[in-house]
C-alpha cells in the first residue's frame, strides 16, 4: 500500500512521462518513416524522370521516323503520279504510232500492189517492144538482104547511077531504124 500512496501524487507525472516517451517514440518512428518515404519518393521521382526521358527520346525518334516515312510516302506518291502520267502519255503515243504504222503499212501494201501491177504492165510493154524490135530487125535484115540481092542483080545489069543512090539511102535508113530499136 505504501506503493499506492507514493504512486498517487506521482501517477499523473509518470503517466505524463510515459505518454511523452510514447509520443517521443512515435515521433521517431514517424520521422524515420518520413525519411524513408522521402528517400522512396526521391528514388521514384528519379526513376520516373529517367523513364520519362527515355520515353520522350523514343517518342521523338519515332516521330522523326514517322515524319521521314510520311515524306518518303508523299514523294513516292508524287513519283507514282508522274509515272502514271508518263505512262498515259506513252500509251497515247504508242496508240498513235500504231495507228500511223498500220496506215503506212496499208499504203505500202497498196503501193506495192500498184508497183507490181505497173511492173507487169511494163514487162508486157517491154516484151511487146522486144518482139517488135525483133520483127523490125528481121524485116530490116530481110529488106537489106533483098536490096543487096537486087543491087547485085542490077550491078550485073549495070544499073543507072540515080537508082543506085536511092538504094543506098534506103539501106542507110533501115540500118538507122534497126539501131534505134
Amino acid at each position: 500500500m505504501a506503493d499506492d500512496r507514493l504512486q498517487g501524487p506521482f501517477a499523473p507525472l509518470a503517466s505524463s512521462q510515459f505518454k511523452e516517451s510514447n509520443l517521443q517514440q512515435q515521433l521517431e518512428l514517424v520521422t524515420r518513416e518520413k525519411e524513408w518515404l522521402s528517400k522512396e519518393l526521391a528514388t521514384q521521382q528519379a526513376e520516373f524522370a529517367e523513364y520519362r526521358t527515355t520515353k520522350l527520346a523514343t517518342i521523338t525518334r519515332l516521330q522523326t521516323e514517322l515524319d521521314m516515312q510520311t515524306e518518303a510516302a508523299r514523294a513516292a506518291r508524287e513519283a507514282a503520279d508522274r509515272t502514271a502520267a508518263e505512262l498515259a502519255t506513252l500509251r497515247q503515243t504508242h496508240e498513235q504510232t500504231a495507228a500511223q504504222l498500220a496506215k503506212v503499212q496499208d499504203e505500202l501494201a497498196v503501193s506495192r500492189e500498184q508497183f507490181l501491177h505497173e511492173m507487169d504492165a511494163q514487162k508486157r510493154v517491154v516484151a511487146g517492144y522486144e518482139g517488135l524490135v525483133k520483127d523490125t530487125k528481121a524485116q530490116a535484115e530481110q529488106a537489106e538482104g533483098t536490096l543487096l540481092e537486087r543491087e547485085r542483080e542490077r550491078e550485073g545489069e549495070k544499073c543507072s547511077e540515080p537508082t543506085w543512090g536511092l538504094t543506098t539511102g534506103i539501106l542507110k535508113e533501115m540500118r538507122l531504124c534497126a539501131l534505134l530499136l
